[in-house]
């Protein structure tokens, strides 16, 4: 008997017909779907549109800059809000008998500050009390959010949420900008960090006692839990292979040379195995944290040498393959690259830098996820779920996943 391949994908889908990406979506991954989002729609279907639009209280409007709090909801944020509301009801009419896995997907808290500008112009980064008080907005956001999913969605299996903080490294390591771009931000100290974060468990034990399966990213990224799921996926033999599906360039270091890991191009439809990747990059799947080093990765928030771009990049690593391994001197290089000269000085001058752009575009593979993938199934809430909801004042949602419960244990017996 032929095993099922296990696969999903981050969120973003290209494209602006949002009937068509939830097909496709529910079509093609009945194990674990994910609610799409297509940012190509414009202004405020991006990352920190829906961001803003998950927030309680906080509103924003978007400026030549780019994303900045505002004092009342205008027509950035009615725009981000209808195109939340288009989603999921979207989201409803194609998940009324999904049973699978459904995984959300939010921006964290420190990636929407490192966005956002305040009033007089600045990132809220800038700013750790406002960045205290945007978490508190989007914990509130998160609570009612989740529970909508679950409304419109009610014979789903479990549901999985996904906080994206591609910023947080940058914010760690002093490498985000300023709004107006000539300088860096001070590094958030790590404590700092954690304390943040830490209100996020909140969060946690409720969709734990509902028996919702979550992979929490504290010191690592949305990405890092891709990868970690990725390598357990294909260490599991009733698995064939491990689909990465998103266009995210880090997650090509995941593809493998034996095949069981691929990556997905929505954009053009194939499956990306390491001759893929090579030829997409210009670098096999090992050379791309060098590769992004380079040429930099506004995703993960860190911009790359100056002069460095990907034809210059793919060239050089594809005959050296990693930083240290490239030579000090232009001169030296036996590979044909415009300004050979000076890209190699501009290397060797801010080769620490590289070396820690590296670091943060090296996915992690011990990120704390699923020990295996059957551990995705939802088996219902946990007895403690009741009292918890009472807590929450929301005691129908108790009900609601009871009821979704014995659907649930129907459908295994008639199976």
């Amino acid at each position: 008997m032929q095993r099922t391949p296990r696969a999903t994908g981050i969120g973003s889908l290209p494209g602006t017909d949002v009937g068509a990406a939830h097909r496709l979506v529910f079509d093609e991954l009945p194990d674990l779907a994910f609610l799409p989002e297509l940012p190509a729609r414009g202004v405020g279907a991006d990352m920190a549109g829906r961001g803003t639009a998950l927030l309680v209280d906080f509103y924003a409007e978007v400026q030549p800059s780019g994303w900045r709090l505002a004092d009342r909801p205008g027509r950035d944020a009615r725009r981000a809000a209808a195109f939340l509301r288009q989603d999921l009801d979207s989201l409803e009419e194609n998940a009324q008998d999904f049973t699978g896995t459904l995984k959300v997907q939010a921006v964290g808290p420190w990636t929407l500050a490192a966005t956002l500008e305040l009033r007089h112009g600045d990132r809220m980064l800038s700013d750790l009390g406002a960045v205290r008080e945007l978490a508190e907005s989007l914990t509130e956001g998160l609570k009612l959010h989740l529970a909508e999913i679950r409304k419109r969605a009610p014979r789903a299996g479990r549901v999985l949420l996904q906080l994206d903080e591609p910023a947080l490294p940058g914010a760690l390591s002093g490498t985000v900008p300023t709004a107006s771009g000539f300088g860096r931000l001070r590094a958030v100290d790590e404590p700092v960090a954690r304390e943040l974060l830490a209100q996020f468990p909140v969060i946690e034990k409720a969709l734990e006692a509902m028996g919702i399966f979550i992979w929490p990213m504290v010191e690592l990224e949305a990405d890092d839990a891709l990868a970690s799921a990725a390598a357990v996926g294909a260490e599991d033999p009733t698995v064939d292979r491990v689909v990465i599906c998103t266009p995210d360039k880090d997650l090509g270091q995941c593809v493998t040379a034996d095949g069981r890991i691929v990556q997905l191009d929505r954009r053009t439809g194939t499956v990306l195995d390491r001759a893929g990747v090579t030829r997409k990059f210009g670098v096999p799947p090992e050379s791309i944290p060098d590769y992004l080093a380079l040429v930099g990765d506004s995703a993960d928030g860190f911009p790359g040498l100056p002069g460095w771009g990907a034809k210059s990049a793919a060239a050089v690593l594809a005959r050296y393959g990693r930083l240290e391994d490239i030579p000090a001197l232009g001169i030296s290089w036996d590979v044909d690259v415009r300004g050979a000269g000076k890209l190699a000085a501009t290397l060797q001058d801010r080769l620490d830098e590289a070396l820690l752009f590296r670091r943060i575009a090296t996915l992690e593979l011990d990120a704390p996820v699923s020990a295996s993938v059957e551990d995705l199934r939802w088996t219902g809430p946990a007895q403690r779920f009741a009292g918890l909801c009472e807590w929450l004042d929301a005691p129908r949602l108790a009900e609601r996943a009871d009821a979704l419960a014995a659907i649930r244990a129907g459908d295994r017996r008639e199976g």
